[in-house]
């Protein structure tokens, strides 16, 4: 049996009719009369209830042009439960990190774009060791997800802790 979430905000951000609803979004987009994109590829928009932005927010919205999709990888279920493939993908990151080349992160991220939130202070920190005198050996402690996707409509975040520390030779620990 399949679950839906009930739209919590509904009758209050916005009507709970979904006929008046789209009427509204549709009427705040013909009426800003934008022409559609291709090149767009990111708009800034409010997003109070529709209620309270919604004129304002068709402007930026309109600007996209919808059959201009975003790249997607597909899912095949030969690939096995979705939380193991998002976890095998995070922890390649992880590894990457690990080795403290902003090089590598910069490419995994091109290649698999993984939306590792913090990625940009992760590539800066990652290129101020590259130039650092002292030896820094970054080690992951903990990963975790907010739940375990077992269906695309399923949604999960990753949750990972890290420590960067002085890496002294093994020498050095014995004194």
């Amino acid at each position: 049996m399949e679950r839906v979430r009930r739209a919590s905000h509904a009758g209050s951000w916005y009507t709970n009719n979904a006929r008046k609803l789209d009427e509204e979004l549709d009427g705040w987009l013909r009426a800003a009369g934008l022409t559609k994109s291709p090149d767009v590829r990111a708009v800034i928009a409010p997003h109070a209830g529709y209620s309270y932005s919604g004129r304002c927010a068709a402007y930026a919205f309109g600007n996209i042009d919808p059959t201009n999709m975003f790249s997607y990888t597909y899912y095949d279920k030969s690939h096995g439960a979705i939380h193991k493939s998002i976890e095998a993908l995070d922890r390649m990151g992880m590894e990457i990190i690990e080795t403290g080349n902003p090089d590598a992160f910069k490419q995994y991220l091109q290649e698999y774009e993984n939306t590792i939130c913090g990625r940009h202070p992760i590539s800066v920190f990652l290129s101020m060791l590259k130039h650092c005198s002292t030896k820094i050996k970054i080690g992951f402690v903990r990963y975790e997800q907010s739940s375990q996707c077992k269906s695309m409509r399923d949604s999960s975040v990753s949750y990972a802790s890290a420590a960067a520390k002085v890496d002294t030779p093994a020498e050095e620990e014995k004194d």
